[in-house]
Formats: structure tokens, C-alpha cells, sequence
């Protein structure tokens, strides 16, 4: 599926685009340049002497029969308020607009319409194309201007001028000629399209393309269209140069680090291309495939997604380079990549009893780790890169819509992952309590301890959950025990079991709350993370935890 065309761009003020001081030839000069390199550093309309057109063979201003005495007082009328710089009638009227005028003086049948001014070296559709004055430059050419004039030491041509100033409505006209010569280069090889990608003109360079444009063509220094645009960080023209077809030379590693602008550029252009890329492999109905996955339906299950993750940060894998493979665009990739950057850091913090961190563990940190995604991608930061970039509207809105629910797919795997593991913990937790007290009602606190955290819990909640627990049976240790007379010893020990198993959990519950509401938990929390860089994983799933043990309560101290 293509983008919507045509490219989406809004025309700028008639205000904006007349800017220069008109009609100067001067100002044609200067500003006809901006950008271009090294051609600014010659005159672009050159004088008289050498000025020699190399496709066609533009006569004199006054016509082909004009004498040089002649020409050169046509070329160079009386200098006043309205001509500053001389111009012949024809130019001056093309140059301001002045469509009647210049319908009156083409009546002259001894005016030549591709008269060229000597001075400063341009025709009468130049000056017409440059100023952007696209009903002259239509009367212009329906009355035989030749459209493929190239003069100057540069030889650009009226559409060269057009292109390169931007002027789409110009460029449009000039094209509906049939022998328009699209594809002519200047002095340095630079034609139409390579002026237009190179002075950042996407709407030109969706018509250039329209029309038939080459994007293949180099010029003196091996740039084309397509490498000027990379060079010059113009993803709006590299949007359209891709939408027809254009091939990236190759994709690169978003380094988050450099500049903003620098990686709003390539995150855009590596997700243009990735679109792209997908609608050429997808089926034809983006229902099957919404996320624009490699593998569709490849997030669908949570444990393997996370697995997958582990499995590429702990054997080093490139993680950014890895998700883009899978379909995950850059810009959804990139919070990811931060949010478990750091995460092997942490796995030194969960090891106890001189064994390293369990699969469960890391499992758990992991999916907590990811679900920073919605706290990162809340203010949109993700998607702000498009935006800056400066792609068309539309653009914006379908790369957009992908990674967005790219992100909220990341967001689902973790949620899902941390809700199902809590639940699990939480069935396990007061039969693990249970199994470790003895029929005194004693606790070895660091074995408990240590199976919590090996069940999951972060130590700073195993060591509160513990400290619960024993308050829980300090307080049904001093609750009178009725015990029936006679009973035998396994009797005993079955009643004080059944009475430990039905009251503990809701004393547990009581006392955990007061553990979850107290602020020395937090502390200790503080104390154990310290200066770790994952800091704020931890924090997300320390808050999880409790959250998920303070229902836990609530919902134990209903039931009983």
C-alpha cells in the first residue's frame, strides 16, 4: 500500500514565494543559488561574452535579425524606478507578472519570445519561471518559447530554475510540455530533480518523479538524488524519492546519542523505508499483519517475546538492530532498547544464597523493564521524531499509527507477563509461608527470605513479607488454643495446623498493610537499589509488587 498521494504539502503564501525584490536579475542570481555549493561561487547569469546556450541557440533580444548595436539598446533600456536593473519590456512584464502586458508585446511580430537578455544572461521564461509566474510562463510557452533554453556558464534550463526554487506551480506548467527535456544536467551534472531534492523541494520532486525523472543520475561528484537528500537530512524529499521507488544505500544504527535533529532524521527515514518495505511483503490485507511485523502475530505471546529479549541481551546481540528485523520500527525501538539497556546490571542484585538470579527472575525484571514504555511514551516522545523530520502530514499519520501500536502491543507483553507471574506468586505465597514454619509456629527467616526471592519478590518485600508473616504468628501464638481433651498428639498437631492455616492469612494480610503503608519499606528499597543505572525498572516493579500484595490483602481479609 502506497502513501496517500499526491504529496501531501501546502502551498506557501503568494507573499512568501515573491519575496525577492523583483524583477532584479540580480536577486535571480543570489537567490536562485542558495544551496547550491559551488555554483554560487560563479555568477549565475553570466555577461554577454562566452554567454552561449548549449542545446539551443537563443537569439538576441530584439529578435534574430537585430544588429548588435540594436541588441545591446533593447537589452539595456533607460534605468528608472520601475527597471532598476534595465530590463528589456518582455522580461520586465514576465519578471512582475504582468500577464496583458505581456500578451500585447508578444502581438509584436518582430519581438522574439526567446529574446535573451545580454546583461545578466536569461530568457524571458527564465525570468518568468524564477519569479514564480506560472500564467506568464503558461502564455509563454503556448506562444512557442522554446523550453529547453540552457544558457549561462551553468546551463541551467527555465525547469532547472524552477526546480531549484521550489516553485511546483511553475514546474508543473513546464512539464505539460511534451518536449520538455526532463532529465537535462548544468557545467556539474546537477538536473532538475537533483536541484530540487538538494534545495529540500518535495513537492517538486513528487512531480519531477510524476513526469519521469531519473533518480539515477550523478553528478560531477557522484551525488545523486537520492544521496544529496541522505547528506542533507531531507526526509521529506527522501519520503517521495521512496514512494517511487528509490533504494536506501543501505540502513544504519540509530545512535541516540548524536543531535536531535540528527536522530529524528534517521529514525524517520529507517521507519519510511521500513513501511515500505512491509507493504511490499505483506498481503494485501493490513488486517493480518496491523503491527507490520516480519513474522505477524509475533508479540502474541508474552513469555516468548520476553524470553527472545533475554536471550539477545545476554549473547550481546545488537538489541536495536534485532527489532528492527522483527518489524519493530525505530522509533518504537529506540524506548526499548533504553528501557533494558541496563538490565544485566541487575542481576547480580537478585542472586541470594550464592546462586545467580533464576529464569523466573529475570523473566520478571524484564517485563517490568519494558513497562516503562508507558510511562516514556506517555508525552508522544516516541512519535516526535516523525514531526521534527518534517515529512508530509500523512506521512506522519501512517508511520505513526504503526508505532503506536507497536508500543502498546510492548506495553500489552509486559502488563500481561508481570499479571499472570504476580498472580502465580501470589497463589504460591502463603502455602510457601506455610511449608517453612514449624508446628511451634517458628520461621527461619533467611530460608524464607531466600525462597521469596527466588520465587520473585524483590528482597527489600521478601524481608516485609517475612517480618508480616512472624507478626502473624506471634499474634495467633497468644490467642488461647481450645483443644479437645483427650486428643492424641497427631490430633494436637492437626488442630494447631488447621488453626494456623485458617487465621494466619488474615493477620498476615493486617500486618502486611501496616508493612506496605510504613515509610521504612521505601527506605529499604533505597538502601538496596543504591546507585544501580536501571534504577527505575526496579522502582516500576517494587510499585507493582506492592500493588499486587495490597489486593492481595484486601481481598484475603474479605474473604475471612
Amino acid at each position: 500500500m502506497a502513501f496517500p498521494g499526491p504529496f501531501a504539502y501546502v502551498p506557501k503564501p503568494a507573499a512568501m514565494q515573491n519575496s525577492v525584490t523583483e524583477p532584479g536579475c540580480a536577486s535571480i542570481a543570489s537567490s536562485v543559488q542558495d544551496g547550491l555549493g559551488e555554483a554560487a561561487m560563479t555568477p549565475w547569469f553570466p555577461a554577454p561574452t562566452g554567454n552561449q546556450p548549449h542545446s539551443e541557440h537563443a537569439p538576441a533580444a530584439g529578435g534574430s535579425t537585430t544588429t548588435a548595436a540594436a541588441s545591446a539598446s533593447i537589452a539595456h533600456p533607460v534605468v528608472d524606478d520601475d527597471n532598476p536593473y534595465g530590463f528589456p519590456p518582455l522580461i520586465l512584464a514576465a519578471s512582475k507578472g504582468r500577464l496583458a502586458e505581456v500578451e500585447l508585446l508578444l502581438q509584436d511580430p518582430a519581438l522574439d519570445i526567446n529574446q535573451l537578455e545580454q546583461k545578466y544572461g536569461m530568457t524571458v521564461l527564465m525570468a518568468a519561471s524564477h519569479h514564480n509566474k506560472p500564467d506568464v510562463v503558461a502564455c509563454l510557452l503556448a506562444a512557442g518559447a522554446k523550453v529547453n533554453l540552457a544558457v549561462g556558464k551553468q546551463r541551467f534550463t527555465a525547469l532547472m530554475i524552477a526546480a531549484a526554487k521550489g516553485h511546483a506551480d511553475v514546474v508543473k506548467m513546464l512539464l505539460t510540455r511534451k518536449d520538455i527535456a526532463l532529465n537535462e544536467t548544468d557545467a556539474g551534472r546537477w538536473s532538475a530533480l537533483f536541484l530540487a531534492a538538494r534545495n529540500n523541494k518535495p513537492d517538486v520532486v513528487a512531480y519531477l518523479l510524476a513526469a519521469g525523472a531519473s533518480m539515477t543520475i550523478a553528478c560531477a561528484s557522484g551525488e545523486t538524488a537520492i544521496t544529496v537528500a541522505i547528506t542533507k537530512k531531507h526526509a521529506a524529499v527522501l519520503e517521495v524519492l521512496l514512494q517511487h521507488g528509490a533504494a536506501l544505500p543501505g540502513l544504519f544504527r540509530v545512535d541516540p546519542g548524536r543531535s536531535p535533529s540528527a536522530v529524528a532524521f534517521a529514525v524517520t527515514l529507517a521507519d519510511l523505508d521500513a513501511d515500505l518495505d512491509a507493504d511490499r511483503k505483506s498481503p494485501a490485507d493490513p488486517e493480518d499483519n496491523p503491527l507490520g511485523l516480519a513474522v505477524p502475530h509475533s508479540l502474541d505471546d508474552p513469555l516468548a517475546v520476553i524470553d527472545e529479549l533475554l536471550a539477545v541481551l545476554e549473547s550481546k546481540q545488537d538489541l536495536q538492530q534485532w527489532l528492527r528485523a522483527k518489524g519493530i520500527r525505530t522509533a518504537s525501538a529506540l524506548p526499548v532498547v533504553e528501557c533494558l539497556a541496563s538490565l544485566a546490571d541487575t542481576w547480580p542484585m537478585h542472586a541470594n544464597s550464592g546462586r545467580s538470579a533464576t529464569v523466573f527472575q529475570k523473566r520478571l525484571v524484564c517485563a517490568a523493564a519494558l513497562g516503562r514504555l508507558s510511562m516514556m511514551t506517555a508525552k508522544g516522545e516516541a512519535l516526535q521524531h516523525y514531526k521534527e523530520s518534517g515529512i508530509s502530514a500523512a506521512g506522519v499519520q501512517r508511520l505513526s499509527a504503526v508505532a503506536t501500536r507497536q508500543i502498546e502491543k510492548l506495553i500489552a507483553v509486559s502488563e500481561q507477563l508481570l499479571t499472570t507471574m504476580g498472580s502465580t506468586m501470589l497463589d504460591n505465597l502463603m502455602p510457601g509461608c506455610l511449608a517453612r514454619t514449624s508446628l511451634a509456629r517458628q520461621v527461619d527467616m533467611e530460608t524464607l527470605i531466600a525462597g521469596l526471592v527466588s520465587a520473585g519478590w524483590l528482597a527489600p518485600l521478601a524481608q516485609a513479607i517475612v517480618t508480616s508473616w512472624k507478626s502473624a504468628l506471634a499474634t495467633l501464638e497468644a490467642e488461647p488454643l481450645a483443644i479437645a481433651a483427650g486428643s492424641t498428639m497427631q490430633q494436637i498437631t492437626q488442630c494447631v495446623f488447621e488453626n494456623t492455616e485458617r487465621k494466619a492469612p488474615r493477620l498476615f494480610a493486617q500486618a502486611m498493610q501496616r508493612e506496605l503503608a510504613a515509610p521504612t519499606l521505601l527506605a529499604a528499597l533505597r538502601t538496596w537499589i543504591g546507585d544501580t543505572r536501571p534504577a527505575e525498572g526496579l522502582e516500576l516493579l517494587f510499585q507493582i509488587q506492592c500493588d499486587q500484595l495490597r489486593q492481595y490483602c484486601e481481598q484475603t481479609e474479605r474473604a475471612s
